[in-house]
C-alpha cells in the first residue's frame, strides 16, 4: 500500500511538472494559411489578372502591375514573415515550420503590436540576433472585441519579461 501511495505521489509530481512546463500557443493556429496559402492564392490570382490586363490593354494595364507589386509588399510585411510563437514559464519558442528557436525572456527587449490591423500583428524585438534576426512578427490569436486594447499575447510576454528582472 505504501508503495502505491509513493508511486501515485511520483506520478502527481510528474504531472504537475509537465503542466507547469507545457507550452502555450500565442500565435494563431491559422499561421500556415496566412503565411503560405493566402499569399499564393492572392499573388497567383492577382498575377494572372495583371497579365490579362496588360495583355488586353497594353500600357494602360501598368497601374494594375503597380498594384500587384504593392500587394506583394503588403503580403510580405503582413503575413509571409509570420512565425509560430509559444511560451512556457522560462522561454519564448519561435518556429518557422522548419526550425524552432528557444529564447529566454531576458533576451527580449520589446514587444509591440499593430492595433489598427486585423488580424493583430505582434512584434518581438530581441537584445541580440537570433536565427530569425533581431525582430520577429507573429499573428496573434483572434480575440473578439479587442478594438484598441492590448492583445492578451502581448501582456503574457510582458509579464514574463518583468519576472526575469528584479
Amino acid at each position: 500500500m505504501k508503495l502505491l501511495i509513493t508511486m501515485l505521489d511520483v506520478i502527481f509530481v510528474m504531472f504537475t511538472m509537465y503542466n507547469t512546463m507545457s507550452k502555450v500557443r500565442l500565435s494563431t493556429s491559422l499561421t500556415f494559411l496566412w503565411k503560405f496559402v493566402f499569399p499564393v492564392i492572392g499573388i497567383g490570382g492577382f498575377g494572372i489578372g495583371t497579365v490579362l490586363a496588360i495583355w488586353e490593354t497594353g500600357i494602360q494595364g501598368l497601374p494594375v502591375l503597380l498594384a500587384l507589386v504593392f500587394a506583394i509588399i503588403l503580403l510580405y510585411y503582413g503575413f509571409i514573415r509570420a512565425k509560430n510563437v509559444y511560451i512556457d514559464d522560462n522561454f519564448l519558442y519561435v518556429d518557422n515550420f522548419i526550425k524552432t528557436v528557444k529564447v529566454p525572456f531576458t533576451e527580449i527587449s520589446d514587444v509591440s503590436e499593430n492595433i489598427f490591423f486585423t488580424p493583430r500583428l505582434i512584434f518581438v524585438k530581441f537584445r541580440h540576433r537570433t536565427q530569425f534576426g533581431k525582430k520577429i512578427m507573429f499573428i496573434g490569436n483572434t480575440e473578439m472585441l479587442l478594438f484598441l486594447s492590448t492583445h492578451p499575447a502581448v501582456d503574457k510576454i510582458r509579464i514574463r519579461i518583468k519576472k526575469g528582472y528584479p
